[in-house]
């Protein structure tokens, strides 16, 4: 869910080209329900904390950032605020990750 206000969101684009586009690419991406409490209000998780994604994390509830990798999962709930991953969930638009049996 987008949690600044409009003028924020063009004020940020301005600063980091592309970010709008980002921002819908995040918000329009489904994530897994949370195994933990089965809510739909979870986010991917991402590492890093640089400029463009501490706004893009600060504009939207669908990312939860770290400082350092790896995260402690794939995803994040926000409603009971557990880590999860979820090895058969394939995100639309995103390359599928390798298993580790798929490893030769």
């Amino acid at each position: 869910m987008i949690t600044k206000p409009p003028f924020h969101i063009d004020h940020l684009e301005d600063r980091y080209p592309g970010f709008k586009k980002c921002l819908d690419a995040y918000e329009e991406t489904p994530c897994p329900p949370c195994p933990h409490c089965e809510s739909n209000d979870t986010a991917f998780c991402s590492c890093g904390l640089v400029g463009q994604s501490m706004a893009l994390a600060g504009a939207t509830t669908r990312i939860k950032l770290h400082g350092n990798g790896p995260t402690p999962g794939e995803f994040f709930c926000n409603a009971c605020s557990q880590y999860f991953d979820n090895r058969n969930y394939h995100c639309p638009g995103r390359a599928p990750k390798r298993s580790d049996e798929s490893i030769s």
